[in-house]
């Protein structure tokens, strides 16, 4: 049952993250098209999400959201250190 429900949580989870990485290349077309006033990319081409990989917003926007998404786990590990630190000595709250 356990292995079911991974495998399960398993598929789901690669449908978001594709879906995810889908979106900030989307937003990195439309920030390029937008800073570009006409939605030409550095070499006169058209951006869209096929050649977005040329754009100048792609990287910015990757490190930005992986930066963010690295610190949530910083932030919930230091959240239960000071949880768990508080606990006085001898405390089965861990067992």
């Amino acid at each position: 049952l356990v292995v079911l429900g991974g495998a399960v949580l398993g598929c789901g989870a690669s449908i978001l993250w594709t879906a995810q990485g889908r979106l900030i290349l989307q937003y990195a077309a439309k920030a390029t098209e937008l800073e570009n006033l006409g939605g030409k990319g550095p070499d006169g081409t058209v951006v869209t999400i096929e050649n977005v990989e040329k754009s100048t917003q792609t990287g910015k926007l990757m490190g930005l959201f992986w930066a963010i998404f690295q610190c949530s786990s910083l932030v919930g590990g230091s959240i239960s250190f000071m949880y768990y630190n508080e606990k006085p000595e001898g405390s089965t709250a861990l067992y």
